[in-house]
């Protein structure tokens, strides 16, 4: 009987729990990209927020791809991040500005092409 209460009681703790407000959450990579930013933002949008980039105008978006580029492909995005993880940021910023299963922002995202040294 006793055992039977106890995990009453614990399972009954489980969602409390799991509600429970923590510091950690998910942040996307930015690769050094805020760098480049005043403050760290673009038109009020953060970096790592790639839906509200995606919802300013495309002009602005072509901006923030020329404003961001160099950081991401200099030293601050090398320092920050892997290749690969730099060139995901440009991927998953093309794919929400673009992609219908991200509400159809229907921005284009293009960034220049990077030429890298010989080894």
């Amino acid at each position: 009987m006793i055992v039977s209460g106890s995990i009453v009681a614990l399972v009954s703790l489980l969602p409390a729990v799991w509600s429970v407000p923590t510091n950690y959450t998910n942040k996307l990579p930015t690769c050094g990209a805020n760098e480049c930013l005043t403050d760290g933002y673009f038109d009020g949008c953060a970096p790592g927020n790639l839906v509200c980039i995606c919802n300013l105008e495309q002009d602005d978006v072509d901006r923030y791809v020329k404003t961001v580029q160099p950081c991401l492909d200099g030293e601050p995005g090398k320092k920050a991040c892997t290749l690969g993880a730099v060139a995901n940021y440009k991927q998953l910023l093309a794919d929400v500005c673009s992609k219908p299963e991200y509400g159809n922002l229907n921005k284009t995202v293009s960034f220049e092409p990077v030429q890298f040294p010989p080894r």
